[in-house]
């Protein structure tokens, strides 16, 4: 029986260079190093011989279409957060602006003019729960997330040190209902 012959072009340290592959010594060449562990120093020098690199716009192309949608890692079934949903929905951006005009563009903590958030006084989390909010027209059909005195204009500073439940995990919200 005779051996299948692959002709490969070589690395580019050997360019314009071919070399005749049977399919077992392919096998072989790809599959000897798995399991292995690399050494801090191997990697260190990887890394290194890699440094100033740019990836060409096809290849950040082909990155990116490998890793959309239902091949991300991020997938979670194709569900997106409805807090998500409801803070990139043009009913937030008018509920916003609609706090913010009653309250002058003002901070109502420490009276700031500059950089201002409305804040939800009771946070979206407890409103989709309560509502029992699980789509999308759910959403847009609640009034209670888009009711204006619902909400309240912060500086940022303002905003981080009032808002209880700003960047804490949602077991933690809890306890402070």
């Amino acid at each position: 029986m005779a051996k299948e012959i692959i002709k490969i072009k070589k690395p580019s340290h050997r360019k314009g260079k071919t070399g005749i592959w049977s399919k077992e010594q392919l096998k072989h060449n790809s599959e000897w190093h798995k399991g292995k562990k690399l050494s801090e120093e191997t990697k260190r020098k990887m890394s290194l011989a890699h440094k100033g690199n740019k990836l060409t716009d096809k290849h950040k192309d082909n990155i990116r279409k490998a890793n959309i949608g239902s091949k991300s890692h991020f997938w979670k079934g194709g569900t997106s957060k409805l807090a998500v949903l409801i803070r990139t929905n043009i009913m937030y951006s008018k509920w916003r602006e609609m706090v913010f005009l009653r309250d002058d563009y003002t901070c109502q903590e420490c009276g700031n003019k500059g950089y201002i958030e409305a804040h939800h006084i009771k946070p979206i989390s407890i409103i989709i729960e309560e509502n029992k909010l699980k789509s999308f027209q759910g959403i847009l059909s609640c009034s209670a997330l888009w009711e204006i005195g619902n909400g309240i204009t912060f500086c940022k500073e303002c905003h981080i040190k009032l808002d209880k439940f700003r960047g804490r995990p949602k077991h933690e919200k809890e306890i402070f209902v």
